[in-house]
């Protein structure tokens, strides 16, 4: 049986390692798990999940995708709130606000996965403000953001009018190519009275995603039909992104006002 730690690798970077070996048959099953649940078969992926943890209990990939096949919202929580658990029991001193837990390390990926899910369940929950600690979290070990932190915190910005917020979130990720901080930014320093510059920043956004600026000025905007070959995946400038962004952000934009601005910039 493995036991889980958090090993310095250099320039106070980690990564999660284990002190021995794991079981091969064990992370084969994980991993079988997935394809059983890709497949449908809950039922089947549940018990092999429950067979990984009964022989590795610090296996944090079972408890988080256990956590994810329960419709039990509580359950489903506590299950999510082990596998987080089990990765912060393993941070030493030694780890400070200058640590940096890659997602290029695939051993951190688990934990972090854990930490995400946590903060899409604090969110659910109206905690708004330690959802956003813990994203903000995510993207200070992981600036690379490879799990799109950073577009839940926009979205959290503009829904919550905190527009400092929003251009701050900005200026970490200057060169960032999604609608959520590209409009997010041009609404924020529109709403803080910088006109000229919300300007500069909504027309590279709509040249960018043009098909959010036509849903922004529709009234009803109904859900694109998705293929089935695209369920769980995003088309970049396409119809489910435009869609998928007015859902998160179109209410912010539901004003005369904004909307006058927002027809003025061509695109």
């Amino acid at each position: 049986m493995g036991e889980l730690y958090l090993e310095e690798i250099g320039n106070n970077e980690w990564h999660f390692e284990w002190k021995k070996d794991i079981s091969e048959n064990m992370v084969e099953m994980f991993f079988n798990s997935i394809d059983v649940l890709e497949n449908g078969d809950i039922k089947k992926a549940r018990k092999m999940l429950e067979n990984v943890i009964e022989k590795i209990p610090e296996f944090i990939d079972a408890w988080h995708h256990l956590s994810l096949l329960t419709d039990d919202k509580n359950k489903s929580k506590e299950l999510n709130e082990k596998a987080v658990q089990i990765g912060l029991s393993k941070f030493p001193r030694e780890f400070n606000e200058k640590s940096l837990l890659e997602w290029g390390w695939t051993e951190n990926r688990p934990f972090l996965r854990a930490y995400y899910q946590k903060a899409l369940i604090l969110l659910d929950e109206g905690k708004t403000e330690d959802a956003i600690k813990i994203f903000q979290q995510i993207i200070t070990w992981n600036p690379n953001d490879n799990q799109g932190a950073r577009d839940v915190l926009s979205d959290i910005f503009i829904k919550n009018s905190m527009w400092n917020d929003m251009i701050e979130l900005s200026k970490k990720y200057p060169d960032d190519y999604s609608p959520e901080i590209m409009y997010g930014l041009a609404l924020a320093l529109y709403k803080l009275g910088n006109i000229d510059e919300a300007t500069s920043k909504l027309k590279i956004a709509v040249k960018s995603f043009p098909l959010c600026k036509k849903i922004l000025l529709e009234d009803n905007p109904k859900k694109p039909k998705i293929p089935k070959e695209m369920e769980g995946y995003v088309s970049v400038g396409g119809e489910d992104q435009a869609y998928y962004f007015w859902e998160e952000q179109g209410k912010a934009w539901k004003d005369d006002e904004l909307r006058k601005w927002l027809r003025s910039v061509g695109g």
